[in-house]
């Protein structure tokens, strides 16, 4: 047995193509190209409770984060993974979208972060796609809470 097989993992998944309600549908995301070139040095996800909790799982050793991206469609094709890391940051986040200005406000670990669109671009995204992915869609929603999970030693807030 391998050490890699040995290791407990946490898993997490990246979007090899753009959902079928985004503005981009079908479209490549480039996720993992973005990733290898050090483009993409974070992924942002609600829920973050279970995330916190399985990244300070990974921290504290015995778990390694096991970065994967989609062969086709989502759980409908094989999983290949990119990336194991031993070590993961993460930040809380929430966004307010004006659908008004199309402004998006970000607080991070409860401080203004005011340049967005460096969040974005951090994220492997265009703006346009930053957008609709947290608030287009069809979902009209203006407030999105959760967890940026970083994958280098980079924070917006120290």
């Amino acid at each position: 047995m391998t050490t890699q097989e040995k290791e407990k993992t946490v898993v997490i998944t990246l979007a090899k193509k753009f959902f079928a309600k985004h503005i981009s549908s079908g479209k490549n995301t480039n996720f993992r190209k973005h990733l290898e070139e050090g483009r993409k040095i974070h992924t942002i996800r609600s829920n973050y409770d279970m995330w916190s909790h399985d990244i300070n799982k990974i921290n504290n050793g015995g778990y390694v984060l096991s970065i994967r991206q989609w062969q086709d469609k989502p759980y409908r094709s094989r999983q290949e993974e990119i990336k194991r890391l031993s070590k993961v940051g993460y930040e809380r986040i929430t966004m307010e979208y004006n659908p008004d200005t199309k402004e998006i406000k970000a607080i991070i670990n409860g401080r203004q972060y005011l340049d967005v669109r460096k969040i974005a671009e951090n994220d492997g995204l265009r703006w346009e796609d930053f957008t609709d992915w947290f608030f287009g869609q069809g979902m009209k929603k203006t407030l999105f809470q959760g967890i940026i999970i970083h994958f280098t030693d980079f924070r917006y807030q120290r």
